[in-house]
């Protein structure tokens, strides 16, 4: 079997994830959407990105040395012992499909890697290609999406889910109210390099 590794490190985490740092990981998802609203498109890339470095968190606080590995390749945002690989991926809302890869150009795209999803409503479900058939997904033309139905169907399996409290994005019409991640790099840097007139103007955007 292609990913055996894979599903005993998933089997390890699962049975080794204490009570404490599971809330921990719900709380930490909590703060990120409250605060970085994913309906703000470019929020959408630090969600994601932090979910990534929580789970690997997650791993190493059940003994598992994992460590981020997506600026490295394309192919998982994850690396683990004899160099397996994991993808993380994030659904926020209430669709009926995830997500999985973009696509450049023409041509048939596939699901390679072994992936833990992290849904709103639902909470965290280990999956890879094997677990699944061409009727599982959707090419959008730019993208390649997976039913959300079938990552349900994977969680029927207790060994492959971890039930978590795991809320939805707030409603669009909070995002007002919400960090944008871009105006606070700005902020920041403008503050380390003493940038008195343009952070000071920085109030009025």
């Amino acid at each position: 079997m292609a990913f055996t590794s894979e599903r005993r490190y998933f089997a390890n985490l699962k049975a080794n994830l204490s009570a404490e740092v599971k809330v921990e990981f719900e709380s930490a998802m909590s703060a990120l959407l409250n605060q970085y609203n994913t309906t703000i498109r470019e929020n959408r890339f630090i969600a994601g990105g932090a979910t990534e470095v929580f789970t690997v968190a997650l791993l190493r606080s059940t003994g598992i040395p994992a460590r981020m590995y997506g600026e490295e390749t394309d192919a998982g945002d994850i690396i683990l012992p004899g160099n397996k690989m994991l993808s993380v991926k994030g659904e926020f809302a209430k669709s009926s499909s995830v997500r999985l890869l973009n696509k450049l150009g023409q041509g048939k795209r596939n699901l390679k890697t072994a992936t833990i999803f992290v849904l709103s409503g639902t909470g965290m479900i280990y999956a890879d290609p094997d677990m699944f058939d061409e009727s599982d997904f959707r090419d959008t033309g730019d993208a390649l999406v997976i039913l959300r139905r079938s990552l349900l169907r994977v969680a029927d399996n207790p060994g492959y889910f971890i039930e978590m409290e795991i809320p939805f994005k707030p409603p669009k019409e909070q995002s007002l109210h919400s960090r944008n991640a871009s105006q606070e790099i700005a902020k920041r840097i403008l503050y380390e390099l003493e940038l008195e007139n343009l952070y000071n103007s920085m109030d009025r955007i």
